[in-house]
């Protein structure tokens, strides 16, 4: 691997390790494909490092991917459980701390978090419910 990262500026140790970590799946599989190319048949390289490397960097790309979905249903879940909230009496403090009693009439998201909409046309964030009480709406 030295000729490829003499190359592309790349210190020994730490440094090195620290770049890769930062190339995704195919600017990784170029790198280790340079390095096959122009290595000396007589006298190859040991790849198990490379393959190792890869491997990290594709754990890497899966626990990003994960984290990304779990988010995603984490923020969906928030919204559902907002959403059930429509027409029900709910306590919360406001902005001020101080406790706000409204019926939910609606339900909409600011920068990804749900806030409830009273009837009174007042608002809401979902984390600062403090209670749910029961349904207050017309009959289903």
């Amino acid at each position: 691997m030295s000729a490829i990262a003499s190359s592309a500026g790349l210190s020994a140790g730490a440094a090195q390790t620290n770049r890769i970590a930062e190339l995704d799946s195919q600017e990784f599989l170029g790198i280790i494909l340079a390095e096959l190319r122009t290595q000396d048949p007589l006298a190859p390289n040991d790849t198990s490092a490379l393959v190792q490397q890869l491997s990290s960097v594709r754990s890497i790309e899966s626990d990003l991917k994960l984290t990304e979905r779990l988010e995603a249903l984490v923020s969906d879940n928030r919204l559902a459980s907002a959403a059930s909230m429509v027409g029900r009496r709910v306590e919360a403090l406001d902005r001020m701390g101080q406790s706000i009693v409204g019926t939910v009439a609606a339900v909409r998201t600011n920068a990804g978090s749900p806030v409830l909409l009273f009837e009174d046309g007042s608002s809401v964030d979902l984390s600062r419910v403090t209670a749910v009480g029961q349904y207050v709406g017309p009959n289903p």
